[in-house]
């Protein structure tokens, strides 16, 4: 006669293996702030720009999160490129978490 061994179903082990490994469980550290560059910048009418954005933790470690990218007074093209619009003014390029909670913005000026 046979006997039955006992077995773990595999999604304990795999929850155990997880724990193990990774100390538990713990969401990725919340952003805390956003800091866009050039903050700002000054084009001629239908002029582009490239924008960089960096989110940092509470403790300021640089995160690697997707942002969202606004904009008034022209447009966002491909990522954080802006191209400017035709009327001169002042402008924001808007980068954002995408839920809102965390934004920043660079001022643009289009001249005539």
């Amino acid at each position: 006669m046979s006997r039955a061994t006992p077995f773990l179903p595999l999604s304990l082990i795999l929850i155990a293996a997880c724990t193990v490994q990774s100390g538990g469980f713990e969401p990725p550290p919340a952003v805390a702030t956003l800091l866009v560059t050039p903050a700002v910048a000054t084009l001629a009418a239908g002029d582009s720009v490239d924008f960089t954005a960096v989110a940092y933790s509470a403790t300021g470690a640089p995160l690697d999160v997707t942002l969202a990218w606004a904009s008034t007074g022209g447009v966002m093209e491909t990522g954080s490129r802006y191209h400017a619009g035709t009327t001169p003014g002042s402008y924001l390029v808007i980068v954002n978490t995408g839920d809102f909670s965390v934004a920043d913005t660079a001022t643009i000026t289009i001249s005539p």
